[in-house]
């Protein structure tokens, strides 16, 4: 099962494996070519049919069951459902996966977005691309169809004003949930203070937090950075230790686990209470959360670190635009300490 180096200076990998044959060439190092190896062999250990004739559908099922479920959140798995419904029914029920090239994928994606905004139709992309991209590991198909596809939707996004709520409206809904000791209301609380993601928070355990440090562990699981130790202020972790004190939770006891509903129904009769738009979900104060150290010169390394994006494209893509200013003053300290060398 080990790659051979091409004559030019590429590899390829051609082995039999329970009874089944498996061949690709043109990979670039060998260090990629001996992943693809242990990544078939680990897929057909845990059932995930590596045919060349397998159909799209069946192809894309087996690999969110084997590699997502029980790993990822409730939600995210729903959504993988979701796009697995959308794509039995675009393509015929007998289309197979190596059958779909990138026009196919493409008019798709086409097809959804006409009644989906942009990152509705991203969320169905990119599990499909990451589906692709196993495909073509395994040498089921010779390249990933989703690959560069463009992305669009027709029904306008949320406008960037709702997805932030003002400073001051920051800071006096920090107060109202501290003086609300429901379930909904610690929840919304720890968000706005870690601005982590609901599902997150949600599993928490009283032995996430050490007091010691004042530290919280998130056990994300929507990505690979997702896992993470953040910290909180003194004064934030002192309330929730008070809250839970009165509740008398164990160490080991998931403390909250409501629905996202009972938590956006207590974030709305908040937001109402202050008059402010009804156009903004709980999720203002993640965006939120983020927006403010921004402003407050906290490095995009860090935020990508502390939100637990998989990459700094992704914290670029949500939050770029809040760099502007940044960049202005950074400008200037560059031109100044340029300037100074001369002097």
């Amino acid at each position: 099962m080990k790659p051979v180096k091409q004559p030019n200076g590429k590899y390829k990998y051609n082995f039999m494996y329970q009874g089944k044959r498996y061949r690709k060439q043109g990979i670039a190092t060998k260090k990629e070519a001996e992943a693809m190896i242990r990544r078939i062999v680990n897929d057909v250990a845990h059932g995930v049919e590596v045919d060349s004739n397998v159909l799209l559908a069946d192809y894309f099922e087996q690999w969110y069951t084997v590699n997502k479920e029980n790993i990822v959140s409730d939600k995210s798995l729903k959504r993988f459902g979701s796009t697995l419904k959308k794509i039995k029914a675009y393509f015929p029920d007998n289309f197979r996966l190596k059958d779909l090239d990138r026009r196919q994928y493409q008019e798709f994606l086409n097809h959804y977005a006409e009644g989906l905004t942009k990152d509705s139709v991203r969320k169905i992309h990119n599990p499909i691309h990451a589906c692709m991209e196993d495909a073509a590991y395994h040498g089921l198909i010779r390249k990933n169809p989703a690959w560069k596809a463009t992305i669009h939707g027709a029904i306008p996004a949320k406008q960037e004003k709702d997805k932030y709520i003002e400073l001051d409206e920051y800071v006096a809904f920090k107060q109202r949930l501290m003086g609300n000791h429901t379930k909904s209301a610690l929840l919304l609380f720890i968000l706005h203070c870690t601005g982590a993601r609901f599902s997150e928070i949600n599993k928490l355990r009283r032995d996430n937090f050490n007091v010691n440090d004042n530290t919280v562990h998130l056990e994300g699981t929507k990505t690979e950075n997702a896992d993470r130790l953040i910290s909180i202020a003194p004064s934030e972790m002192a309330y929730i230790m008070n809250v839970l004190d009165k509740w008398e939770i164990g160490d080991t006891e998931h403390f909250l686990d409501i629905s996202y509903n009972a938590a956006e129904k207590v974030f709305k009769h908040i937001r109402d209470d202050m008059s402010i738009s009804e156009n903004k979900t709980m999720y203002v104060l993640r965006h939120t959360h983020c927006s403010y150290l921004l402003a407050n010169d906290v490095s995009i390394n860090y935020i990508k670190e502390r939100l637990g994006h998989a990459n700094i494209r992704i914290t670029m893509e949500y939050y770029g635009h809040l760099l502007k200013d940044r960049y202005e003053k950074d400008d200037r300290m560059a031109t100044e300490l340029m300037e100074a060398i001369l002097q």
